[in-house]
């Protein structure tokens, strides 16, 4: 596992398996780890060259107590194609992995993506209060705000445990091999449940603050 220290401080841990072609970069969901992608790898490496990453607060890299919102995490992306000189490649993201793209795009532009994949990402994760009920029934959101804020504090609570065991069953349909469950639950584990829970409320309580204010000023935090 080969590591990167972003411009913020945090130590970030990703692979590369080298290769020829056009890099894929792929990018994890929300309290998941780069080993999601371990069989995808296999079937890729070494005809492939594909790299993948632990988010920060995620797997082995580092848990900081800033730089949580989706916008600062397509940042460290950003840091990571640029420190392996990557000028074109595919994107490929599952579930928040694919809001850390859309994020990419948002402030860096296509130019240097080939190709993107979302995997498994609604258009919205959390059904906002200014969505009309049909809108968050197409948006496919998961959560209400008051669902995600709970999910987020459960996990670091007493029960964390038993939280974290049920979403993990949650993510499956018909009936899962215990060790894939055991894996995924194991994987979760690996990001604490104060960068767990940060990383999924920050963006949100972000967006409602700006909704709200929709006249204030942009922190340049907000980006960052």
């Amino acid at each position: 596992m080969e590591q990167l220290i972003t411009t913020d401080g945090a130590r970030l841990a990703y692979q590369d398996t080298g290769g020829d072609g056009v890099p894929l970069v792929m990018l994890h969901g929300w309290g998941q780890t780069q080993a999601m992608f371990r069989h995808q790898i296999e079937g890729l490496a070494p005809a492939r060259r594909v790299v993948t990453v632990d988010l920060r607060g995620h797997g082995r890299s580092d848990k900081p107590h800033h730089g949580y919102r989706i916008a600062r995490l397509s940042r460290d992306v950003l840091e990571l194609v640029d420190h392996l000189g990557l000028e074109r490649f595919d994107a490929l993201g599952w579930s928040m992995g694919v809001s850390v793209w859309w994020s990419f795009v948002d402030q860096y532009g296509t130019g240097r993506i080939r190709r993107f994949v979302a995997v498994d990402q609604p258009a919205a994760v959390a059904a906002v209060p200014w969505m009309t009920e049909r809108e968050q029934r197409d948006s496919g959101a998961i959560f209400d705000v008051s669902g995600l804020l709970y999910l987020g504090a459960s996990l670091a609570g007493p029960e964390g445990d038993t939280v974290r065991a049920d979403f993990v069953r949650g993510m499956f349909s018909g009936e899962p091999d215990p060790e894939v469950l055991a894996f995924v639950a194991e994987e979760i584990r690996s990001t604490p449940p104060p960068c767990g829970r940060t990383a999924a409320v920050r963006p949100l309580r972000a967006g409602l603050a700006r909704r709200a204010s929709p006249d204030r000023c942009a922190d340049p935090g907000d980006r960052l």
